[in-house]
């Protein structure tokens, strides 16, 4: 018998059967992990939410169970905010299709959690800048080496790292085109997961008019 506890942040979940759902986590320590869920358990939790989990399986190859408990019910689908409901979608989606199950990446979960816990902070031109980090770390955490304006020093923390980029106010103006070459590299190698919120991300970079910022 398999159990584990860990901390994770909620990718999706699909109805599977009448009892049960499916339900997609990012966890800290053992990367993306799909489990049941049972749906008569008195838990709530949505999308990008924090979450406690306790993990149970029978073997290492059959489907497991979660035991779900909501760290940091997330306020993003409560309100009317939907530059950052657009974000929320996309990152959940690309990780949930880019991540292959039970492989950790550690830092990529740090830097997920922290604006998962902070995006509300951030304003509706900040979570572009947000968006396109968070794109360049997943890249570069999956073996991509990224070409573009990103000047991170590693040993920096996240939170150092992201105040730096959103003082970068040339950077702010640049993040379509790095988009956009992102998009090369994740429709080359990574399947054609453009999707609908991706896609509406970049066209409202166009719309919008950062020389005041």
């Amino acid at each position: 018998m398999i159990n584990w506890s860990d901390i994770g942040i909620v990718l999706s979940s699909r109805k599977h059967g009448e009892k049960y759902k499916i339900v997609d986590v990012f966890t800290q320590t053992h990367g993306k992990i799909s489990a049941m869920f049972s749906l008569s358990r008195a838990s709530s939790f949505s999308i990008f939410s924090n979450v406690n989990v306790d993990y149970s399986s029978k073997t290492d190859s059959s489907l497991g169970f979660w035991k779900l408990k909501s760290e940091n019910q997330n306020w993003i689908f409560l309100i009317n905010a939907y530059k950052h409901l657009q974000i929320c979608q996309s990152m959940t989606f690309i990780l949930n299709k880019v991540l292959p199950q039970g492989v950790p990446h550690k830092t990529l979960f740090n830097v997920v959690k922290y604006i998962s816990y902070n995006l509300k902070n951030f304003s509706k031109y900040e979570v572009f800048t947000i968006y396109a980090y968070f794109e360049f770390v997943l890249l570069r955490e999956i073996g991509f080496e990224i070409v573009n304006d990103f000047c991170i020093e590693k040993t920096q923390s996240i939170e150092t790292q992201i105040a730096n980029l959103l003082s970068n106010k040339l950077f702010s103006k640049n993040i379509t085109q790095n988009l956009e070459y992102n998009s090369k590299i994740i429709g080359s190698h990574l399947l054609n997961i453009d999707n609908y919120y991706r896609l509406s991300i970049i066209k409202s970079l166009k719309q919008l008019n950062f020389k005041d910022l």
